[in-house]
């Protein structure tokens, strides 16, 4: 952000600020601070995203008042069920709000409660009064913003979003490069370095999650944008779907690339020269949809053209090694397939081509839905529970109760919810604590009373913020901390009072409730990231357990396919989301390299599992004739993989595949590998099909990948040094 556009974004903020308690102040409202905090808390750096943010804090709002009366009517008269009624709620409301695509909204309806109940304690008949004016003020500050915003220098996000898809294509242009380099073993090309691969595949999941946020805001700000909203949904779960599958090549190229001859080495490197021509066009009609008028007209053609994959599988290499390749082969033309429909999307996007039939890209959300149960999110959503509990009995109980009484309940239980949310929370309470003290309080103390007319204290305020919201580019915990502890301590009306008491019980409510926070965080030791990051790994080792539990039975093929999709294939996404958040300084040394090398395993294992059960079902589909259910892989080998699967969701200290157990699934697998040599000897009888043939083939290759994988994931395992992970630390 340059410095012109820092300084219109701050003067936007602090004409709005100076409109809201204008306007406040001409209807003679009392409760001017909720206004102004919503105008502090929406200002975004688009119209899009604070017109998004603005309308789930309404939404938030509504229920968060409606909520909170229907308690304080039922609960006024008895403090202790109002204790755990609102600690309850919060308890749902945390724990729904970790996987919803509007978190915000149930923050907002989780924390407005508490503030009803504790602004009206001793005086519920007040708490209508309180919940409408506090609606009303919102309603006004996210209206009065939204007009700024959009009226004056607009920033809309539909730029940002066509430069991030740029940018997005970019990186994945830079993977592909690195692929084909890989190709011919010659590390020292340009490009990518091999150790860094895994890394930039890991930021790809970052910027698409940036990127589906820049389109939500695209959508309210960006009229081209919203006119194409579903061909745009399309063209992000097509670009996913690719980056996926590139993943999955990353996580199974090392196998290959011991296996692949020569020439298939050549055919293979063409093909993802090719894939990335077509990413680098992506890329150039994602950004020229900024300037429509200057998109290329090239047709294309070769670009669009099927690439056809040959493979040379000589004599000399093994019924496994034939497999490998065939399986890498298939991940080509998957690849292949995905770019090539997104090149066709995005002409269709630039109008470079006709509309074409466009699937619902709603259809694909079930099978990325989370599940309905996690303990791991209902223990983070205790923790709110837990600080608004300690911070009602730090009120109640002592002999001379704090100045601030039930304030401290609430703050603790709203700073719960904003770690919930994923903020560090750790320096919250010394934040307020150093703006209170360096800057509110001499405004409060000793430039708001020389102030004798609305002239002079409106241009108080439009300075204050301009300043923190032009400091906000660089620092943007200035302008949170200094503007919510100035709208929320000072308490501008036109009853206007100073009140050193109120002041500083203020301030020891916010401190206090960081303090009670950090002790929460501290003792509360299954809510850190060291602690849920083995829980994490071992549950997507018992999902792995449960797919592998009647492997091929075709009855169950439909549930199986959507808990795979549900619970196996979101692990190692759910499982880097908690590795950004480990503090490495507190782990033991060379924590970093083996937990990302196990992350990477485990991505592998899931893509590999994932692999097999398709060809397994494809086979069975496509060939009564082959009963695997009575063949070594239908029984006996995913009972033995269920076992291993089962004791690494028991434990992950130690390695648990032992040499007896090696050796027995070694055994199962050349009995596979023999009977497939049988089906080989059947050539020319009525049963035989090459097509068949070749998947059985591809089948092989695709459990020795996936042996392979659960044996190197078995030995980083044991290299872990978890026991020093479960040390109490304070």
């Amino acid at each position: 952000m340059n410095t012109r556009i820092r300084l219109q974004e701050a003067f936007k903020f602090a004409l709005s600020m100076v409109l809201m308690y204008w306007l406040a102040l001409w209807m003679d409202w009392d409760l001017a601070r909720y206004g102004a905090l919503a105008i502090v808390l929406i200002s975004l750096s688009t119209s899009g995203a604070s017109i998004n943010k603005g309308v789930m804090r309404v939404i938030g709002t509504v229920i968060g008042c409606t909520v909170g009366l229907i308690l304080v009517a039922w609960f006024s008269q008895e403090r202790w069920n109002m204790m755990f009624a609102l600690a309850g709620y919060m308890i749902i409301i945390c724990y729904f709000m970790q996987t919803s695509r509007y978190p915000y909204a149930w923050y907002v309806a989780g924390f407005v409660p508490l503030v009803i109940w504790s602004d009206t304690y001793g005086a519920v008949d007040n708490s209508f009064h309180f919940a409408i004016f506090r609606l009303l003020e919102t309603v006004s500050g996210i209206l009065i913003y939204t007009m700024v915003s959009v009226l004056l220098w607009p920033q809309t996000a539909g730029v940002q979003f066509y430069q991030q898809g740029g940018e997005y294509l970019k990186q994945l242009c830079h993977l592909l490069k690195f692929y084909q380099d890989r190709q011919d073993d010659n590390d020292s090309q340009e490009g990518i370095k091999h150790n860094e691969a895994a890394a930039a595949q890991r930021k790809q999941d970052s910027l698409f999650t940036q990127l589906q946020g820049t389109l939500s805001a695209a959508v309210n700000d960006t009229m081209v944008v919203r006119e194409q909203k579903h061909e745009w949904m399309l063209a992000l779960t097509s670009l996913h779907g690719l980056t996926n599958s590139l993943a999955l090549w990353r996580s199974t190229s090392e196998t290959y690339q011991q296996c692949t001859p020569g020439n298939n080495q050549a055919n293979f490197k063409q093909v993802l020269k090719t894939i990335e021509q077509r990413c680098t066009r992506i890329g150039e009609l994602w950004q020229a949809r900024q300037l429509p008028g200057e998109v290329s007209a090239s047709d294309d053609k070769s670009l669009l053209q099927t690439l056809t994959i040959d493979l040379s599988l000589p004599h000399t290499i093994t019924n496994t090694e034939r497999g490998l390749l065939m399986n890498q082969a298939d991940l080509l033309r998957q690849l292949d397939q995905q770019s090539q429909n997104l090149l066709i999307l995005l002409r269709v996007l630039n109008g470079l081509d006709s509309t074409v039939t466009l699937t619902d890209p709603l259809e694909h959300l079930p099978a990325n839905r989370p599940s309905r149960w996690d303990a791991v999110r209902l223990i983070k959503a205790l923790v709110p529970a837990c600080t608004f509990i300690l911070g009602f009995l730090f009120w109640i109980y002592p002999t001379s109760p704090p100045p601030s009484g039930q304030s401290i309940a609430e703050m603790s239980g709203i700073f719960g919810m904003i770690l919930v949310l994923g903020t560090d929370v750790r320096y919250i309470g010394l934040a307020f604590a150093a703006a209170g003290l360096l800057v509110i309080a001499p405004i409060y103390f000793v430039v708001m009373p020389w102030l004798d007319g609305g002239v002079g204290l409106l241009t108080m305020i439009f300075l204050l913020s301009f300043a923190c919201s032009y400091l906000a580019a660089r620092w943007p915990m200035v302008k949170l901390s200094v503007m919510i502890l100035f709208v929320m301590t000072t308490g501008i009306s036109n009853g206007q009072s100073y009140s050193f008491m109120a002041w500083v019980s203020s301030e020891f409510s916010m401190v206090t409730a960081g303090i009670i926070v950090n002790l929460v965080v501290m003792f509360m030791l299954v809510i850190r990231p060291e602690k849920i990051m083995p829980r994490r790994i071992r549950g997507f080792f018992y999902d792995c357990a449960t797919v592998t539990r009647d492997f091929v039975n075709i009855a169950e093929k439909r549930r199986r396919a959507e808990y795979f999709m549900r619970e196996v294939r979101r692990a190692p996404g759910e499982l880097r989301a908690v590795e950004r958040t480990l503090d490495y300084r507190r782990l033991p040394t060379y924590a970093h390299a083996r937990i990302n090398h196990l992350l990477d395993l485990i991505e592998s294992v899931s893509a590999r599992l994932q692999m097999v059960q398709v060809l397994i079902e494809k086979i069975t589909v496509n060939n009564s004739s082959i009963h695997l259910a009575t063949s070594p892989l239908g029984v006996e080998l995913p009972q033995q993989l269920h076992r291993i699967f089962e004791r690494w969701a028991m434990t992950t200290r130690s390695a648990v595949v032992t040499e007896e157990e090696r050796g027995e699934i070694n055994k199962l697998y050349n009995k596979l590998e023999e009977r497939i040599e049988v089906y080989y000897a059947q050539a020319g009888s009525p049963t035989y099909s090459e097509q068949m043939e070749s998947d059985l083939i591809a089948l092989l290759g695709g459990v020795r990948g996936l042996l392979d994988a659960m044996a190197e994931t078995d030995s980083v395992i044991h290299e872990i040094h978890w026991s020093q992970w479960v040390e109490a630390r304070i």
